[in-house]
């Protein structure tokens, strides 16, 4: 998060610079469960001179092949090699406008105004079956450990604006059928998969996705590094959900 400008997140990594990270950390003897990549990695998120980043490149589901030309699958092998997963961040449900998905799918995305935001609809068998598959065969071809799940939007409206006349709620109920679906999906074609459940940090914590993930990063308040806050939120979070983490941004 803290790159210097105009990088952000992980959208002016290399596999290079990744490598020797990884051999640095060996060096000095450094040992982690897993290396984390997260957003930045997908095409466009580094077109800055156009006012791109990661956050307005979701929906541009393809490596960077500039920064990664032999794909993610080499950075992942050299994780596994040290003993490490490798965790790969995605944020498969918000796609913006002018995306690959957005220009590929506008049937199965949800609008709310003007927004430039769109919602890949899991309420919609077709759409659901389609990010499924998606992400599932990219973490099977890029030997993907642990898969982190973001989700930086409000639904509430997107919801709201699908429902149809005498049938408030239903959109919701559906999209969050789905969403249960597709991760019990991944779950069942990656036995040994962890999933990483964020969403703008932890506010996505219900009795059904505890069921079928954690938190690594309960909350993005951490990127003020507020002691103060991060100690209230693990207090808090631990009357509910003791197996959460945090970090600093």
């Amino acid at each position: 998060w803290g790159d210097p400008k105009p990088c952000n997140e992980y959208s002016c990594l290399t596999a290079k610079m990744a490598m020797a990270l990884l051999e640095r950390q060996q060096m000095f003897g450094l040992k982690a469960g897993a290396s984390w990549l997260d957003a930045g990695w997908y095409i466009g998120a580094d077109d800055f001179a156009n006012g791109k980043y990661w956050g307005n490149t979701v929906g541009n589901w393809e490596v960077n092949n500039e920064h990664f030309p032999n794909g993610l699958k080499e950075l992942s092998d050299a994780v596994h090699q040290i003993g490490r997963k490798f965790l790969l961040w995605f944020e498969p449900e918000r796609v913006y406008e002018g995306t690959l998905w957005h220009q590929k799918y506008p049937q199965w995305l949800m609008k709310n105004g003007e927004s430039k935001n769109f919602l890949m609809n899991l309420g919609n068998d077709e759409a659901c079956d389609f990010v499924c598959h998606f992400i599932g065969d990219f973490i099977e071809a890029n030997g993907v450990d642990i898969y982190r799940q973001d989700f930086n939007i409000n639904p509430e409206a997107y919801w709201a604006h699908a429902d149809e006349l005498g049938r408030k709620g239903m959109s919701e109920v559906k999209y969050i059928m789905g969403l249960y679906k597709y991760w019990d999906y991944l779950l069942k074609r990656f036995p040994h998969l962890l999933i990483d459940n964020c969403a703008s940090g932890g506010r996505r914590l219900d009795w059904e996705t505890t069921l079928r993930s954690i938190p690594l990063w309960r909350t993005d308040d951490c990127y003020y590094n507020d002691p103060s806050d991060m100690q209230c939120h693990g207090y808090g979070i631990n009357l509910f959900l003791p197996q959460t983490a945090t970090g600093m941004g």
